[in-house]
């Protein structure tokens, strides 16, 4: 700011001739040469310099501009042809300065943006400093001399540059503030009644009796009745229930109720749960709540300590919600001093503890249920998991994965398994080899969706999902990506939300340009096996995932060396501490839950093995599908113990096997015999289950 501030006294004393130029260039080097020296004898010899040469230089010129302006208004045919030529060079000075001074403006709000974003290191900084008064001072001084159109020619350029960096500095800002600081949460409630139901809107079922449940989004169950109420003047009568079968059941009946209130995240997933529930009812009207949301502040140095970020992704389309399901749930372990990255996915229906005591709910569910109360929920749980605490979160839909990937100019995605996606992945049938797949948006999205071309399902889509996040992180930290950051920034504008403040983000990317060591990205996925178990959400049984006990410890395991700075290969770290985790193969679980598909009688299992489909001669895949029992129809009700915070106790697998992926190797891990099962380190890629 210093350097602006002078030039404004430059041109206010040449303009204004209340000193000349040589004076205020003497008194300058003056006061440099005495700061630097501390000896006030060579002032005089300062000034000599300054007085003498200077003053003589700098008057003549002055001199020759004061006369030359005379001449500017005068018409020319009043001008003899040597006045003419000074009323030419008048006009060529002033042309001059006045590009000179658009390029100090452009100058001082891009470098104003710049500071404001804290985006460019110290270093970076003062070297754009010295290179824009370097080149303001020659542009504003050759204007004086023979050289002013070269000084013209730069100011143009430069203000041409600084005018595209104001604007594209403006649309980061602007796309930042979109992103991180979200104040608002958006909920959508729908009203539903019977498809052969007579009424097609609200206020058609005005005299209807409404269901809801208390136990589920009852904000926004109440808040939609208030707005019912209001916009239709009118005081609608309503009935409680605290299990969905119940309400529904009762819709269906006609009796007691005869149209639902339902929040409809929720109703995506029950549609989820029962696929005959879409064709059976309608929606006859949507009610749009909108609430303020406080964020909340981070204390952490991103460049200097370690921190966690929560990717959640689910599967719904256009503008970005703060709730619904996650159906994507990756834990992002940064270490930006060791410059170590570890993904760890955990699968969608994973069995785990999960509460809302503002519900009044607490229980065993699947992990991406507690999306239905908002992503601080989901993390609330993973945390509990892990034993970790995730410092912000990211969530990112189906729409933002494309226009992402799309943006950076397509991915390198390097597959473990050679698939084919189905219709339910992408409309388009795409063909993913074993190696390094080119990608672009549609085809990473089917990449990470696709989950029924193999027998172990979401667990192999949930080590997809790594891969294709894994080349996304390349893709974002390498340089070239500089040249595509505007285009992606008009892409995530309403694709992605995060809690990561501005201020952090900034300061990441600062700390990628201070330092261009490149990240070392490794990931572990955390296996599971699928069961039929209690669901708190729905009041009775729906598939689940029982997560190993032995990749949940392994987790804690890895994110606590990330957290330490220790830099090792998760593979091998694998391999040499499988066997030190005890029960390995057990079920991750509270005491007390049973399972309706497992007991002591290994026979109430169905097991089936098969290979999956892939090139790799060194890795050995193998997949297994458990046959669940009858579900059974459970009621939920409110909490009333206190939260048990980490699950005590697990089960003995008697089914068994799911795979399990890290990057690049894998590790098999298979029981001897059946009285002593021993875990032996192998490929860690696929873990080969069998129980006991």
């Amino acid at each position: 700011m210093v350097y602006y501030i002078l030039y404004v006294i430059l041109f206010s004393y040449f303009f204004n001739t209340i000193v000349t130029f040589d004076k205020i260039l003497s008194k300058i080097l003056s006061y440099c040469y005495v700061k630097r020296n501390d000896m006030y004898t060579h002032i005089g010899y300062t000034s000599w310099i300054s007085g003498g040469f200077m003053s003589g230089f700098m008057s003549g010129i002055i001199d020759r501009v004061k006369g030359d302006m005379h001449y500017l208004f005068k018409k020319g045919t009043d001008l003899t042809e040597g006045e003419k030529k000074r009323k030419l060079r008048a006009w060529s000075t002033v042309i001059g300065i006045v590009l000179v001074i658009v390029q100090l403006v452009f100058t001082v709000l891009t470098l104003l943006k710049l500071y404001k974003l804290d985006i460019l290191p110290l270093k970076y900084a003062i070297i754009l400093d010295i290179i824009l008064v370097i080149i303001a001072i020659y542009n504003f001084a050759s204007q004086f001399t023979k050289t002013h159109i070269i000084g013209k020619i730069l100011a143009v350029l430069l203000s041409g540059v600084l005018l595209y960096t104001f604007l594209f500095t403006s649309k980061v800002d602007e796309t930042l503030n979109k992103i991180s600081n979200v104040k608002t949460t958006t909920d959508i409630v729908d009203v539903v009644v019977l498809k052969n139901d007579k009424a097609s809107s609200i206020k058609d079922a005005i005299g209807y009796t409404f269901g809801y449940n208390s136990t589920a989004n009852s904000d926004d169950n109440k808040d939609a009745i208030k707005r019912i109420n209001y916009d239709n003047t009118a005081a609608i009568k309503t009935k409680e229930y605290q299990v969905w079968l119940n309400m529904f059941d009762a819709l269906n009946s006609g009796t007691d109720i005869q149209a639902v209130i339902i929040n409809d995240d929720s109703l995506q997933m029950l549609y989820e749960e029962n696929e005959d529930l879409k064709d059976s009812i309608k929606i006859i009207g949507t009610i749009k709540l909108t609430r303020k949301i406080e964020l909340s502040a981070s204390d952490k140095k991103v460049n200097e300590e370690p921190f966690i970020i929560y990717i959640s992704g689910n599967d719904e389309e256009g503008e970005i919600k703060t709730i619904g399901r996650s159906d994507v749930n990756v834990l992002c372990v940064v270490n930006p001093v060791s410059r170590q990255i570890l993904l760890i996915t955990t699968p969608r229906d994973a069995y785990v503890y999960m509460e809302n005591l503002n519900e009044g709910m607490k229980g065993m569910d699947k992990l991406t249920h507690a999306g239905m109360w908002g992503i601080d929920y989901s993390m609330a749980t993973l945390n509990r998991l892990y034993e970790c605490n995730i410092d912000y979160s990211v969530k990112v839909n189906f729409t933002g994965c494309v226009a992402v990937v799309d943006a950076l100019g397509g991915v390198t995605i390097n597959s473990d398994v050679d698939f084919e996606n189905g219709w339910e992945a992408a409309p388009e049938t795409y063909h993913f080899v074993v190696g390094e797949n080119e990608c672009n948006g549609e085809q990473t999205l089917a990449f990470c969706r696709e989950r029924k071309a193999f027998l172990d399902g979401d667990y192999q889509r949930g080590r997809n999902q790594l891969s294709a996040l894994t080349a996304v992180i390349k893709k974002l930290t390498s340089p070239a990506i500089l040249t595509k950051y505007s285009s992606i920034l008009d892409s995530v504008g309403n694709m992605i939300l995060t809690s990561m403040p501005t201020s952090d983000i900034t300061a990441l990317v600062k700390g990628q340009l201070a330092d261009t060591r490149e990240w070392n990205v490794q990931k572990f996925s955390v296996g599971a096996e699928p069961d039929s178990l209690p669901s708190l959400w729905l009041g009775h049984n729906a598939s689940m995932s029982k997560l190993y006990t032995g990749d949940v410890e392994m987790a804690k395991k890895l994110i606590d060396k990330i957290e330490n700075g220790d830099v090792f290969n998760v593979d091998e770290y694998y391999e040499a501490e499988v066997k030190n985790i005890p029960n390995y193969n057990s079920f991750y679980k509270l005491s007390g839950i049973s399972s309706n598909s497992s007991s002591n009688n290994s026979s109430n299992t169905t097991k089936t093995t098969s290979a999956v489909k892939e090139t790799q001669p060194a890795t050995t895949r193998r997949s297994v599908k458990t046959t669940a029992a009858t579900e059974e129809e459970i009621a939920t009700t409110k909490a009333t113990e206190p939260a048990t915070v980490k699950p005590t106790a697990a089960t003995e697998a008697t089914a068994a096997p799911t795979q399990k992926t890290t990057e690049a190797t894998a590790a098999t891990t298979t029981a001897a015999a059946a009285e002593a099962p021993k875990a032996e380190a192998g490929n860690i890629s696929d873990i080969e289950r069998t129980a006991p």
